[in-house]
């Protein structure tokens, strides 16, 4: 007596799309093979690397415009901030219109600053606020004498005086 067996294998495999199903894939009988299912399968496993590589190339490309625009944008603000520098108005410094200062005078308790005080600063000097207090102010003095016939003879006063502020250098007259 002759016997004959058959092995058949068989494959499930869960399909990516809106329906689960099993298919069989795999099976010794040629004609049981469901071609379409698996081409399918392979088709849409090389869409999906294709579509993750559109996406990854859409932001990197994204990015790239960003960079781009932020790249104009710094070159402009370039451009427009050294137009500043040494600008046709530019009265104190010939290179730096940063570098240039002015200087503001107030007073307090009703004086008026600028009958009192004038200063002055340099270019590139320092930024801040200074105060100065004035705690008197010089009042003329005259000395008076006889007459004299002549404007070139001397007064016949005698003494030294000294001018100068306090801690600093005082000059004496002899």
């Amino acid at each position: 007596m002759t016997s004959t067996s058959s092995t058949t294998s068989t494959s499930s495999t869960s399909s990516s799309s809106s329906s689960s199903s099993s298919t069989n894939y795999g099976s010794s009988d040629v004609n049981n093979v469901d071609w379409d299912g698996l081409i399918e399968e392979l088709y849409q496993a090389k869409l999906a690397t294709a579509d993750s590589y559109s996406s990854k190339i859409t932001t990197n490309e994204t990015k790239i415009s960003a960079y781009n625009d932020a790249s104009d944008l710094l070159e402009t603000l370039q451009t427009s901030s050294e137009a500043l520098r040494a600008g046709a108005d530019s009265s104190s410094s010939d290179s730096d219109v940063f570098a240039e200062r002015k200087a503001y005078l107030t007073g307090v308790g009703g004086a008026t600053a600028s009958n009192v005080l004038t200063v002055s600063v340099e270019s590139g000097s320092d930024t801040g606020t200074h105060s100065i207090t004035v705690s008197q102010l010089a009042t003329e003095q005259k000395v008076a004498s006889g007459t004299y016939a002549s404007s070139k003879s001397e007064l016949s006063l005698s003494g030294s005086f000294k001018i100068g502020t306090a801690g600093g250098v005082a000059f004496q007259s002899t």
